[in-house]
């Protein structure tokens, strides 16, 4: 007797196929002189090392010696240091170190190209838009932080599943933001995002009428729980030991409460600033002066919320803020992390300009 198997095959169409292909192409074009040169390569605080063992150490540290803490913002970047923890100790430290360069680059390629496909049906015009995405200024000018490479690579998914469920209200799309959010964000990307992400709610709902949309939101505490072992360690050695005075930026001792409320620098910034280049709002102007005003005459309602998402984000991409309102300022402190949603806004728009020079 015959029995009919259910198990659903992952299908994968040919121009994704190409766009896997191109992805690690590009990833490879972009760190081959690392993967080729004997030695290691000193960027980043967590790649000052020599060893898997080493960068575990300096990557999760309970205790912050530098500023007397529980490092509560780097907790929740566990779970990607221990993947790159294990590829250290599976294969070399150099492949860690190459995975940490050439991932970011790979997911960002092929996120872009997923999201720019479902916006505009083109293959051709996602392909363009993901190398822009992929390759671009703001990559260029943001080497150092390993976690927001990642998820600035992420972002086009998040967008991609969020528009999914608005179109089809299917909640394993709402599951699909919970689960990258929960395993890859730290708190300010995260947040950054909640506000976009809270934009285009807006704008669907403007556009349909329809208030149910807003049920995406429960997204964002579904993702807390599936971030809470990322910080309930320090979270627990915390509360269970005595009180410490922070002395690095004012003599303070600080309550539970506001050591969960309050954003803390790791390092002050002034170290950064030959390295990041804060007016990334000028990322390929000639693509964004070309690429632009096909969203704006577009009667996408979607291509439309790209144009809004590059002009908050160029508009956000300035030195420093000063609305006087301190938790706010605190967030849009940089340029260059406010900017993340405007190299995705202009490779957007240069797929629909290339959709629609293809008709």
């Amino acid at each position: 007797m015959k029995t009919r198997s259910h198990t659903k095959r992952i299908h994968i169409d040919g121009w994704t196929l190409v766009a896997i292909v191109i992805s690690i192409l590009v990833a490879f074009m972009a760190t081959w002189k690392f993967w080729i040169t004997p030695g290691y390569i000193y960027l980043a605080e967590e790649l000052e090392v020599f060893t898997p063992q080493q960068f575990l150490g300096v990557a999760y540290p309970l205790w912050n010696e530098q500023l007397g803490r529980f490092s509560f913002s780097d907790q929740s970047k566990l779970y990607y240091y221990l993947f790159l923890y294990a590829i250290g100790e599976v294969f070399t430290y150099k492949a860690l170190q190459g995975v940490a360069l050439a991932l970011p680059i790979a997911l960002s390629f092929l996120s872009a190209y997923l999201l720019t496909s479902y916006l505009t049906k083109s293959p051709k015009a996602a392909l363009i838009a993901a190398f822009i995405y992929a390759i671009n200024p703001w990559v260029a000018t943001n080497p150092r932080n390993l976690i927001l490479r990642l998820e600035y690579a992420l972002f086009p998914l998040l967008f991609l599943f969020q528009l999914k469920y608005l179109d089809t209200g299917k909640l394993k799309y709402e599951l699909y933001v919970a689960l990258v959010l929960g395993a890859a964000y730290t708190a300010r990307s995260w947040t950054i995002y909640a506000i976009y992400s809270t934009l285009l709610l807006f704008a669907h709902v403007a556009f349909t009428r329809n208030a149910k949309s807003f049920s995406f939101l429960l997204a964002h505490p579904l993702a807390l729980a599936l971030a809470a072992p990322r910080i309930l360690p320090t979270l627990y050695y915390y509360l269970t030991t005595p009180q410490y005075t922070l002395a690095v930026f004012e003599a303070k001792t600080i309550t539970p409460l506001e050591y969960l409320t309050t954003y803390l620098y790791t390092y002050p910034g002034a170290v950064f600033e030959l390295t990041y280049s804060d007016p990334v709002y000028y990322l390929f102007g000639l693509v964004a002066a070309a690429a632009l005003p096909a969203l704006l005459i577009s009667k996408d309602s979607k291509a439309l919320y790209f144009a809004m998402l590059y002009i908050a984000g160029f508009l956000l991409s300035t030195h420093s803020t000063e609305t006087g309102v301190w938790a706010v300022d605190r967030l849009l402190r940089a340029g260059y992390w406010n900017a993340m949603v405007a190299p995705l806004a202009v490779a957007v728009a240069a797929g629909y300009l290339v959709k629609n020079a293809d008709r």
